[in-house]
């Protein structure tokens, strides 16, 4: 057997043998009672020829008798008992373990939110409804870009001239985006809201 597996195995049967459960149907003081009663017969019964070897020899076999029984219950113990209670303490370690990584993965999976994000978000996805389908586009545009000229959104998307007013005066107006010298930008305290109402609305059309 190689040297690492022998260290491996040594501190197991150290643990399963510290961890083995006690003796419970052949304790040695077990044997107290029939010594008592077998020495109480023997005097009992004894008469003038009797010899104590006698009841010397039926104590050591009573003895003898329970210290093999109690041998043979500390081994199967040892051997079997002790090792299926360690394997079930693991199991449930283990299970306890997975449960915890099981919830701390959740947690970063959905971080905690304040009160204050919380109806931001709910309040942008209502003035995003607002804009209606092309309005939502054009804000994702401009969220993609951070900045971008009005100019930009007409030229290089095809944005037609009605649709950027109309979104301009529901945008403006809710506070979702701000507009100065020509340059478009995502309102920075509605920042966070407006890109997790995004997010989810890119999630909801790749499920659809």
């Amino acid at each position: 057997m190689p040297k690492e597996a022998k260290s491996e195995w040594a501190p197991y049967w150290w643990r399963a043998w510290r961890e083995r459960p006690p003796v419970r149907f052949f304790a040695a003081y077990r044997a107290i009672p029939a010594v008592l009663v077998s020495a109480a017969q023997f005097i009992w019964k004894r008469n003038g020829h009797s010899s104590f070897t006698e009841m010397w020899v039926a104590i050591l076999i009573i003895v003898s008798v329970y210290l093999t029984l109690f041998t043979l219950e500390v081994v199967r113990n040892f051997v079997l008992a002790s090792p299926a209670n360690i394997h079930s303490q693991q199991s449930e370690t283990i299970a306890t373990l997975t449960k915890e990584i099981e919830s701390l993965k959740q947690q970063k999976e959905v971080p905690d939110v304040s009160p204050q994000e919380q109806r931001r978000r709910q309040m942008v996805s209502e003035k995003m409804k607002a804009l209606g389908p092309v309005g939502r586009k054009i804000l994702r545009c401009i969220a993609d870009h951070g900045k971008i000229k009005s100019m930009a959104l007409e030229a290089e998307y095809d944005f037609n001239g009605a649709a950027l007013n109309g979104f301009y005066q529901r945008a403006i107006t809710g506070s979702l985006i701000l507009y100065e010298n020509h340059v478009v930008s995502i309102n920075p305290e509605l920042k966070s809201a407006i890109e997790f109402v995004l997010a989810e609305e890119r999630e909801k059309d790749l499920k659809g």
